[in-house]
């Protein structure tokens, strides 16, 4: 059969590209094109084929631009991301993907099924989604266009919830780079805009330069939308919505969706992902992981796919009697107050305050571990057990020792009001700090972080703290002289790496996992058994290199160091 224009609705049965790919039928349609159910004839496998609309065919650079990024994303390999297996032009010279055929929903149809998710399972939705971002980046692809749309959901061997990411490159391909690299200052290009709106960041409002930030602020209202239902800019047109993105600072979870299942862990982690300045974002997909599986561990959910050795048994088993309930009322009862960390209020008049009457808190997160390993099968987890063993770190104790007393010494009582005169002179002090993202602390109070503006009266001097996770604590005091607004800059220093001492049992075992489960582990030439199963290594080796076999799977090789265990 010739090949038929891919932009007729008669194309069921045609053949495309020389009649390497039989058309079964329409599966979807959008502004870029259309996806078809499609018989691969040479392996007699059916794929999904994307073929570009018509008036993309014919633009030369929109070619050149296909090639690239085509040939770039075939490079990508997470089982996170959607396979790519061939690309290329018809003879009537239509654009087109082939790629593996995907069952499941759309996160975007899973939203609009079941509204707000509970947070285990948003969270592990969310690690694989950063885990295909993560390796894109590496190889210099930034998506540019996240969305619920683009990540879709199936069960998996054991897994009801395993994403897939897919149109890496798409953007890119169709709208080329933001108009600001080319000199220009429009937000579109080919009659498209440049992004979703309700998940483009400010650079891409105001056609900045894109980086792979761009996609850590789409992964942040994505998981934003997972916990309440709704993105968190919203407007009655695609550009009051744009305009809400550059200018309108993110609610704060909380108090936008007060019934969602969040923890403050996630609307901090959430609020910033959020920030308009990419610089003050996280950095990088990997810490946004870390961040994700900390934020898991509080809760007791390890479902972490990376291979890792865990340390401190004790902070697991705590880590699994909590539940978001279960915060909560031990929060009530140990009198600990939650940290609001947003900028506190401007006084006119009067100073409002509360006295410190529980433990004071930091925001600090354990210590971050880099380097996880791969992806095992469809995923791997190493545990130490036998003493006991549990990589995340617990706070530090001297941080939560209750208050001596309920007052100020200074004061010799805690007023829940200061009156303080209105004519007083205010000094407006914009403090930031290298790196920003600090925690500004007036004695156990957090104002907010860096970069903040605090108001000192005239004549007045406090002294305020700055913390921020792997930095030295530092101090800034406002003396309330000079000029009505000022600036003062504080640099944090890293805190020296000091390593951590293990106490190892006598006797260790790993608990082998792997996901799905069923994978045969080889040591050499033996193989040991099939997950899940415990393995005691021997007593003589400091690392063993294990394979995991599993049909239908890529055979991969984990090195374990055992001198933890011993």
């Amino acid at each position: 059969m010739s090949e038929r224009i891919p932009g007729n609705d008669s194309l069921i049965g045609a053949h495309v590209d020389g009649g390497r790919y039989e058309i079964v039928k329409l599966i979807g349609e959008g502004g870029m094109g259309r996806v078809f159910q499609a018989r691969q004839v040479s392996m007699n496998r059916m794929v999904a084929l994307k073929i570009l609309r018509a008036q993309l065919a014919g633009d030369e650079q929109l070619l050149a631009r296909f090639q690239q990024e085509a040939l770039s994303v075939s490079r990508l390999r997470h089982p996170n991301t959607i396979t790519i297996f061939d690309y290329g032009r018809t003879e009537d010279g239509y654009l087109f993907m082939a790629m593996e055929l995907l069952g499941g929903r759309s996160l975007y149809t899973i939203l609009r099924e079941e509204g707000p998710l509970p947070l285990p399972r948003a969270l592990h939705m969310m690690e694989q989604v950063c885990g295909s971002v993560h390796e894109a980046h590496q190889l210099g692809i930034v998506h540019r266009d996240l969305k619920p749309e683009n990540i879709q959901i199936d069960k998996v061997g054991n897994d009801p919830d395993f994403a897939k990411v897919l149109d890496f490159g798409i953007a890119k391909i169709i709208h080329g780079d933001s108009d600001e690299e080319k000199g220009g200052k429009t937000l579109t290009m080919a009659g498209a805009i440049f992004g979703t709106p309700h998940y483009m960041s400010p650079e891409q409002v105001h056609g900045h330069k894109i980086d792979h930030r761009t996609d850590i602020y789409s992964l942040g209202i994505i998981l934003y939308e997972l916990l309440t239902g709704q993105p968190p800019f919203d407007g009655t047109t695609p550009m009051s919505v744009m305009m809400a993105q550059a200018s309108r600072p993110p609610p704060d979870i909380r108090e936008a969706a007060p019934d969602a299942d969040v923890t403050d862990s996630v609307a901090e982690l959430i609020a910033h992902c959020l920030r308009k300045d990419r610089d003050e974002r996280l950095q990088d997909a990997s810490t946004l992981i870390t961040r994700l599986q900390q934020v898991q561990y509080e809760l007791g959910e390890i479902t972490s796919t990376n291979a890792r050795l865990f340390m401190d048994a004790s902070v697991r088993e705590a880590a699994q009697r909590s539940s978001a309930a279960a915060r909560k009322e031990a929060r009530s009862r140990s009198g600990e107050h939650e940290i609001d960390t947003r900028s506190a209020p401007e006084h006119s008049g009067q100073l409002a305050t509360m006295p410190p009457t529980g433990p004071g808190l930091t925001g600090d997160f354990p210590p971050q571990r880099g380097g996880a390993g791969k992806w095992v099968a469809a995923g791997l987890l190493v545990a130490a057990l036998g003493g006991g063993a549990f990589y995340w770190q617990s706070r530090d104790t001297a941080h939560t020792a209750a208050a001596s007393g309920g007052g100020d010494e200074a004061t010799g009582g805690s007023p829940e009001r200061i009156v303080i005169d209105s004519r007083a002179r205010e000094i407006v002090y914009a403090v930031s700090s290298k790196p920003a993202g600090a925690s500004v602390l007036s004695g156990d109070e957090v104002l907010g972080e860096t970069p903040l503006d605090i108001t000192v009266l005239e004549n007045e001097r406090r002294t305020f703290s700055l913390r921020l996770d792997g930095h030295q604590p530092a101090e800034l005091t406002l003396e309330g002289a000079g000029d009505a607004r000022q600036a003062r800059a504080v640099e944090l220093k890293p805190k020296p790496v000091e390593p951590a001492p293990v106490d190892a049992p006598a006797t260790a075992w790993l608990a082998l996992r792997s996901q799905p489960a069923g994978a045969e582990v080889y040591l050499g030439a033996d193989m040991l058994g099939v997950t899940p199963f415990d393995w005691k290594p021997p007593a003589s080796e400091e690392a063993v290199t294990l394979r995991f076999v599993l049909d239908g799977h890529r055979a991969t090789q984990e090195k374990v160091q055992l001198a933890a265990t011993k």
